[in-house]
Parts: C-alpha cells; sequence; structure tokens
C-alpha cells in the first residue's frame, strides 16, 4: 500500500467509546469519518484486525513471523484466507495477536494461542479457489478474546441488496516493492460489482478467473489496496444506514503494485452459512 501521513483509527469511526469488555460487532459503530486519501499508517488499533504469525527457523532460532492478516468475527473465531494456513502441519506453530498497531511490539495479554483451522470443504481446481479459513483461538488458560475498545469483532451479514462503497482495506503488507511495515496500515478503496471485476480479471490467457465467489476491490490507477503480507486481512465496508463495519471480504490476491488491477477477494457474502455453521458446531468443542 502507499499512505499519506494523516489520520488514526479513532478518526476513521473504528473505536469505540466502549470500555467494559462485552464482545460485540455492533460496538465498532460511529459516525466519525475523516477523509481518507491513498491510505495512512494507523495510530490506534482496527478493533478487529489481527495478525497472524508463524514460527520459522531463522540463523537455528525460532522466531514468530508476521504470516497474514485476519478478521475478528467472534471472542474465538477469527477468518483468514484459506492460502495463510493451508500447508499448516501444527497448529502450536501459530499464534493470534488481537488490538495492536506494530506487529513486533504488543502486550503479551494479546496474544492467543490457535485451537484449530477449518477450511471451506471444496476440492477447487484453480489456485487458492475459495481462499477462505476459519480459526479458534484462545488465551493461554483456554479462555475466550477479552474485548474492550481496542479489540472488537466485525459484525457478519452486511447488506445485501447493494453494494457497500464506503470501504477500508488494512494489513501490516509491503508499502513498497521492496519493504513491508511493522506498523498496520489502512487504506480507502472502492469495491467493484461482479461484472466489473469479471471484465478486468478475465481478460487474456490468466489461469486464475474472477469467479462468483469472489469480489475484487481497490483504485485502478493508483497503487492503493492490499499487497504482499495483507492476504488475510479485512476488506470492511460501512453500512451507510446503521454505520456499524461488516466484513465484506478477505484479501485473496494482492495487486501487487500493478495499479491497474482492484485485488481479488473471497467474498464473505457467500460463506457467511459456512461460517456460523462450523461456529456453532465448533464452539462447545475443547479441541479439534
Amino acid at each position: 500500500m502507499l499512505f499519506s501521513k494523516n489520520g488514526n483509527a479513532r478518526e476513521l469511526g473504528f473505536l469505540n467509546a466502549n470500555t467494559g469488555n462485552k464482545c460485540d460487532c455492533r460496538e465498532n459503530r460511529n459516525a466519525r469519518l475523516a477523509r481518507v486519501y491513498d491510505g495512512h499508517p494507523v495510530q490506534e488499533p482496527i478493533p478487529w484486525q489481527v495478525s497472524l504469525q508463524q514460527l520459522r527457523e531463522y540463523d537455528g532460532q525460532s522466531r514468530w513471523k508476521h504470516e497474514c492478516g485476519g478478521s475478528l468475527i467472534s471472542d474465538r473465531f477469527v477468518v483468514t484466507a484459506k492460502h495463510c494456513i493451508g500447508h499448516a502441519d501444527d497448529k502450536n506453530d501459530y499464534r493470534v495477536i488481537v488490538g495492536t498497531v506494530n506487529k513486533t511490539e504488543f502486550n503479551e495479554r494479546n496474544v492467543y494461542e490457535l485451537q484449530g483451522f477449518k477450511f471451506f470443504n471444496y476440492l477447487g481446481t484453480v489456485e487458492n479457489e475459495h481462499d477462505i479459513a476459519i480459526l479458534k483461538i484462545k488465551d493461554k488458560d483456554g479462555g475466550p478474546v477479552k474485548c474492550d475498545q481496542f479489540i472488537q469483532p466485525i459484525c457478519l451479514g452486511a447488506p445485501r441488496t447493494e453494494l457497500l462503497t464506503d470501504c477500508y482495506v488494512s494489513g501490516w503488507g509491503a508499502t513498497s516493492q521492496t519493504e513491508a511495515t511493522d506498523i498496520l496500515q489502512l487504506a480507502k478503496i472502492k469495491q467493484y460489482t461482479f461484472d466489473e471485476c469479471a471484465e478486468i480479471w478475465n481478460q487474456g490467457s490468466r489461469t486464475r478467473k474472477f469467479q462468483g465467489y469472489m469480489t475484487c476491490a481497490g483504485i485502478i490507477g493508483k497503487n492503493t489496496g492490499s499487497s504482499f503480507g495483507d492476504s488475510g486481512g479485512p476488506l470492511a465496508c460501512i453500512d451507510p444506514t446503521d454505520r456499524v463495519p461488516y466484513l465484506s471480504g478477505v484479501v485473496s490476491g494482492g495487486n501487487g503494485f500493478h495499479a491497474t488491477e482492484p485485488a481479488i477477494y473471497a467474498n464473505v457474502l457467500n460463506y457467511e452459512l459456512w461460517v456460523h455453521e462450523m461456529m456453532k458446531l465448533w464452539e462447545d468443542k475443547v479441541d479439534t
């Protein structure tokens, strides 16, 4: 992403006055939205944004590395991209960080263990087809996420009658061709219609074609939107009627600084029933 210098999550209306520990996606309601240009680093956490981190070996030492973004959807569950965790051998090699701006500096109480993960049960033939996964997380004592004004889930169930246009993508992806960032970034982008996305992505001899379970978003002509390292993160769109943010997409393929193409997202509307079914079946299980 490329970003301007000003603005923070509170000005954008992503923080709320809730000081208790109630987890409720509608607590994110806030009408105070600042004008956003190409995007910017945030100064306060985006309540539903998480960092999915993997334990890796570097120079003979095990270190945690940010792998992907994700979205907190309840006090137990996170939605991310399937390709972020599709080759996982051990759930203990992953952890989730909530309520942070800096992916390398955070309070240990914001660290949650991965209890398990599930993918949408469909054998696709195209790379990253049905690119969505649900994670169940727990604290070190087995408890749920502790919510506050900086940590809240994002709502599912966005209105289906219209395309939401007040949309934002966030993550710790690359801000240039060579550099990733430790600081959470946010950009206002446009979500395109299915026909617009298909026209853009289904040209030529691409191996990946735009499908009905996808959506796309970005700003054509600007290097603004999701990029390397943002995978799995949220496309959050504000409902103009109640000012509540809804999870509209999961970052699947960043535009990689190709400004002519908006990025591809898993269209959350197509997976809501599956997500709710998994949460219901999984809610009371101690392990997976």
